[in-house]
């Protein structure tokens, strides 16, 4: 297999080879011609795998982590939160896109936020709440809402920032409301000991003793199952 040498070769000229199968690689070299024009390309144009490999290092891989050309090592999975979703179409060819000098040309995104994001915000904790967390009118996030005005990137961050914060608080309250049900469940549970015994009980809650002693006395967290047992005793 070989690819078009780009180093003589603008973007706008850059080639793409392509050659119809045969076992005889040479057969399918002299075969050769570009996909951008269909002419012929010369085996002059072609690199080996050898010559191919032989800059991978300058290639950074950004879906990875420590895949960077002065790194080593095996790489790692990198991961990634989505601020925002913009279509960008058939342009995302341009993202990261090495150049014939090693450069890199930057990703062409929109200067707009995903207004279905704000919309999913928006259906939550309704248009008042947020308007008033953003620091902006009700009357900005409907034109917005309606594509009347560009959802900017720091409004979206802004945006992004309250839903995390009133998602944490949300999951603060269930753990609360949780905690506060788990006493209420160990004060019946300890009253049950009293009258039938640990082991008893026990028994009923299919657990270990030792393990009901320790969630009884606040040492380990209440199981799923124990905690539906308790409410049905």
């Amino acid at each position: 297999m070989a690819q078009a040498r780009e180093n003589t070769l603008g973007w706008a000229n850059e080639l793409r080879p392509l050659a119809p199968f045969n076992n005889d690689i040479s057969k399918a070299v002299d075969r050769c011609f570009n996909a951008y024009g269909a002419r012929k390309v010369e085996r002059w144009e072609l690199k080996t795998y050898a010559n191919l490999f032989a800059d991978f290092h300058r290639r950074p891989e950004y879906k990875y982590a420590k895949a960077e050309d002065r790194e080593r090592g095996a790489t790692e999975r990198r991961s990634v939160a989505p601020s925002r979703i913009d279509i960008i179409g058939k342009e995302t060819i341009r993202y990261s896109r090495e150049d014939h000098i090693g450069g890199f040309e930057p990703a062409q995104f929109s200067s707009t936020g995903s207004v279905e994001f704000l919309r999913a915000v928006v259906r939550r904790y309704r248009t008042g709440a947020l308007a008033r967390a953003c620091s902006k009118s009700n009357d900005t996030i409907r034109r917005i809402l309606n594509e009347e005005q560009n959802f900017s990137p720091n409004l979206s961050t802004r945006v992004r920032q309250f839903d995390e914060e009133e998602q944490q608080q949300e999951q603060n309250k269930q753990r609360e409301q949780r905690q506060q049900e788990d006493e209420i469940l160990l004060e019946r549970a300890k009253l049950t000991v009293k009258r039938e015994g640990l082991r008893h009980l026990a028994r009923r809650l299919a657990t270990h003793a030792g393990h009901l002693s320790e969630m009884i006395h606040g040492k380990r967290e209440i199981t799923k199952t124990v905690r539906q047992k308790l409410v049905s005793l």
